[in-house]
């Protein structure tokens, strides 16, 4: 029997120490239908989702990217960071409430959350956390791959990931 002097700790939520960034990769298909409503139809639903995207770009770090030739199943693509989910699904809904969005598809959607690694960057050892924020550079061009560690990556020996992740980081 447990007396009150020795009643079992109860876990508690640790405080965050380490802040976290959402990243989101929503890839677009625009319905060929749309490209036969008139110009003055497509610049004003055009520019109605520019101002969402816009809008949002106030809270969120939001860049998008054109697709078209690239990849046959989507046409473009919406690149959004932030810290807070609720941001995400917000802009998520105002997209979907713009006119344009009856003539649009979501084939693919990533979503991932920065962390500091476990594993050693060998290009910048010194700066560990140097990667767990987003920074991008405003390049014309981004490459998305989905990298998702499975049970079976984990069961690896951890000096095998590490070799793996410094092929990966360079």
């Amino acid at each position: 029997m447990l007396s009150a002097k020795t009643e079992p700790q109860r876990p508690t939520a640790a405080a965050p120490t380490d802040a976290r960034q959402l990243v989101s990769f929503c890839f677009y298909r625009v319905d060929p239908a749309w490209r036969r409503l008139p110009d003055v139809t497509k610049r004003k639903q055009a520019d109605e989702l520019r101002a969402v995207i816009d809008r949002y770009a106030k809270r969120l770090l939001v860049l998008t990217y054109s697709l078209v030739g690239l990849k046959a199943d989507v046409d473009f693509l919406i690149w959004r960071v932030g810290t807070r989910l609720e941001d995400l699904q917000e802009m998520s809904r105002a997209v979907r409430q713009t006119a344009m969005a009856g003539y649009l598809t979501m084939p693919y959607s990533y979503l991932s959350m920065t962390k500091r690694s476990t594993y050693v960057d060998k290009l910048d050892p010194d700066h560990p956390d140097k990667r767990r924020f987003v920074t991008p550079f405003h390049s014309k061009y981004l490459f998305v791959y989905p990298f998702v560690k499975t049970t079976e990556w984990y069961q690896l020996p951890f000096d095998r990931r590490q070799a793996m992740m410094d092929e990966h980081i360079v």
